[in-house]
């Protein structure tokens, strides 16, 4: 299965309402080719589920953003080994 631009649009899209976006991308026109750019790249390495996985990931690592146990476990809560690592699942 192929990695979907759908995929990587929502994905950025996501990350710059969390984040923002820079102000040299900030107009639909040039957010649309910087998303074309990023699947072209992303689609040599990752297939849909690979990138999904991925994005649960770096939304885990983003500015140090404790792992979804974490709130149920308290922040700084020493890590139990059940987030996986890009590679155990086999992305690098």
């Amino acid at each position: 299965m192929n990695l979907k631009i759908e995929t990587v649009s929502s994905a950025l899209e996501e990350l710059a309402d969390a984040y923002g976006a820079p102000r040299h991308i900030e107009d639909k026109e040039h957010m649309g080719r910087v998303i074309g750019l990023y699947h072209r790249e992303l689609s040599k390495q990752f297939t849909d589920e690979q990138f999904k996985d991925a994005l649960t990931i770096a939304w885990q690592q983003a500015r140090r953003f404790p792992v979804v146990a974490d709130f149920h476990r308290g922040f700084d809560a020493p890590d139990n080994g059940n987030t996986p690592t890009m590679a155990q699942i086999g992305l690098v």
